[in-house]
């Protein structure tokens, strides 16, 4: 799966986001880390939001401070909301 992530991230990204559901914060979680660390995160589709949203939430219901998250979560967040709403 590594090689197809870094051969065609765009599609790679496109058939995790699939999956993405109301309770698969985790998931998105692992598969953001898994993109973040393949390629240089310049995968900008509406399927990579969806991924990181799902993480950015997981992250908050646990109560995972704002300067704990990796900055690709941080700069996503900080389009729609201030760092001191999280």
């Amino acid at each position: 799966m590594i090689h197809f992530a870094q051969r065609d991230p765009i599609a790679y990204v496109e058939m995790l986001a699939a999956h993405v559901s109301d309770d698969s914060g985790a998931f998105c979680l692992g598969t953001s880390e898994t993109v973040a660390s393949v390629h240089r995160l310049d995968v900008s589709t509406p399927a990579w939001d969806r991924i990181v949203d799902g993480a950015i939430e997981y992250l908050r219901d646990r109560g995972i401070p704002y300067d704990k998250t990796k900055p690709y979560m941080r700069v996503r967040w900080t389009l729609n909301h201030s760092q001191e709403e999280w």
